[in-house]
């Protein structure tokens, strides 16, 4: 257990109320090669129903149902399945929201063909029983797809990348590590297939402007990546001038 399992975290429902539209717009949520890649990894049939667990404003399910899938999207915060609902009427897409928490989804055992999760288990209360809901409500032979950033196995590298979100977004609880995904999906019953590594570059101005995160929280970021050693430098790719860094992210492939 790190360091960040002490740390005081804020519902997420009650941090993104206030800047649901701004994730409408976020090129890191609405764009990147990782979604189509989503897509071609579930290889599902036209009219197969997909759940999209944290759905967030809706693009990782629009991206399904433009190949021709049906997809609920849930999520803790009311203003972001809003936000979904407008931008799904704008692409001429059915999209059924579902409000809940990921820990006890609200559907039958089976009820889906494929279950993804995007850019979101960093901030569920308890991500081990998340990935137990999603194997228990995709059906048998089902795709369930874990797409997010994750922390190195190194405790100290670990325990950097989960302060340096958390200080940016109190509703960050943890970056699991790769190995914690695939006990949890064995754990589940669910047999991973593959595992994808990408990086991701983050310019920290837009990064801590889309999180409207308080000055005194980006400041205390900022002396972070400023402080960070040698070795964390290299591993994160960080820099000064721009400020930025690498977040490392996977995708975790499993069938049920």
């Amino acid at each position: 257990m790190t360091e960040s399992s002490s740390r005081p975290v804020r519902r997420s429902d009650e941090h993104y109320t206030p800047i649901a539209s701004a994730y409408t717009t976020s090129a890191i949520h609405a764009q990147g090669a990782d979604l189509a890649r989503l897509v071609e990894l579930a290889a599902l049939p036209a009219g197969a129903l997909v759940l999209d667990v944290g759905a967030g404003t809706g693009h990782t399910g629009l991206a399904f149902a433009a190949a021709g899938a049906r997809f609920v999207g849930l999520d803790l915060t009311r203003a972001m399945l809003v936000e979904a609902r407008g931008l799904a009427e704008t692409r001429g897409a059915a999209f059924e929201p579902a409000l809940g928490a990921a820990e006890a989804l609200p559907f039958a055992n089976g009820a889906f063909d494929a279950v993804v999760c995007r850019y979101c288990a960093h901030h569920f209360i308890d991500a081990r029983a998340a990935v137990h809901e999603m194997a228990r409500v995709v059906r048998p032979g089902g795709v369930v797809l874990l797409d997010d950033h994750v922390a190195p196995e190194d405790v100290a590298a670990d325990d950097f990348i989960n302060r340096l979100d958390w200080l940016r977004d109190p509703s960050h609880r943890r970056e699991p590590r790769l190995s914690e995904y695939e006990s949890w999906c064995a754990e589940a019953g669910l047999r991973t297939t593959a595992v994808e590594h990408r990086r991701e570059r983050i310019e920290a101005d837009e990064w801590f402007r889309r999180a409207r995160t308080a000055p005194d929280r980006e400041a205390e970021a900022r002396r972070l990546l400023d402080g960070a050693s040698p070795e964390l430098r290299e591993l994160f790719a960080i820099s000064s001038d721009p400020a930025g860094f690498d977040l490392h992210a996977i995708i975790v492939h499993a069938h049920r």
